[in-house]
């Protein structure tokens, strides 16, 4: 089955849609009278109506995609070049393994599956092994990247411990590795729905930005958002380096010692 059609058709991602010119006045009237007007689920958790509109807009009620765990079965196993390309990234083997990568070998892109706080499946991307591709990361059809964090698949609500926040996938499973509760963003732009599971899931929080001027610049925009909300603070990180080519020591020396193993359990 070819990942390039139907449901895995890859596309940019964007953070949400406007209404289309198409729509008819008549049409979104009708759209607006069926609204709800009560709590509601966005992305895993409960929203009020009121917060989730004034989060994402016209289209707060978007229907989310959620797929089938089967859908990955459209996928092939990792081979030699992606399973190294993954150890050249300092992925362990183990976190290969739990983090479900899977391989498109027609499009060259390794999948990386997206799951909620509820453990859902809501999206997969894909990144290029095509060295500097303009499209690096691609995203499947329907997937609504900011309502999620990609690692809150092992979260929970109730406010525990650190979360510690950074842009991309292998720099939130770099993190968990050395026992840090890592999330993503999946970009530079922090969405309100992406800081409201942050303030459910974490007492604190620490930006850990890439170092170059887009991602400190990024970094200082999330702080003052976050610190609206949370406690929160930007690690300091050598430039010209991104929070998954830290070593153990460098994350302990910016970040302080871990406290939490890869499923938020103390470490003894």
């Amino acid at each position: 089955v070819s990942a390039f059609s139907g449901l895995f058709q890859w596309v940019q991602a964007k953070d949400r849609d406007s209404l289309s010119s198409t729509d008819s006045l008549k049409a979104a009237l009708e759209r607006a009278e069926r609204r709800p007007t009560g709590p509601m689920e966005v992305g895993g958790i409960r929203l009020s109506a009121k917060t989730a509109q004034g989060a994402l807009g016209y289209n707060y009620d978007q229907p989310e995609t959620v797929r089938a765990d089967a859908d990955l079965n459209a996928f092939e196993p990792l081979d030699g070049e992606s399973f190294d390309y993954l150890k050249s990234r300092g992925l362990d083997e183990k976190s290969i393994d739990d983090w479900e990568f899977r391989w498109h070998r027609q499009a060259r892109r390794i999948a990386i599956p997206i799951r909620d706080c509820r453990k859902r499946l809501v999206g997969i991307s894909g990144r290029s092994l095509e060295g500097e591709s303009k499209r690096k990361f691609l995203h499947s059809l329907g997937f609504q990247r900011d309502r999620y964090l990609y690692g809150e698949v092992r979260l929970n609500e109730g406010g525990t411990g650190t979360g510690v926040v950074v842009e991309g996938f292998f720099d939130a499973i770099h993190l968990w590795q050395h026992g840090y509760q890592g999330v993503a963003i999946m970009g530079t732009h922090i969405s309100r729905i992406q800081i409201e599971k942050l303030v459910r899931f974490f007492k604190n929080l620490v930006i850990l930005p890439d170092g170059d001027t887009a991602g400190i610049e990024a970094a200082k925009r999330m702080l003052d958002l976050l610190l609206l909300r949370i406690p929160t603070r930007i690690a300091k990180i050598p430039m010209n380096r991104d929070p998954d080519e830290l070593s153990a020591l460098e994350l302990a020396e910016t970040l302080g010692s871990p406290n939490l193993g890869l499923h938020g359990e103390p470490v003894t």
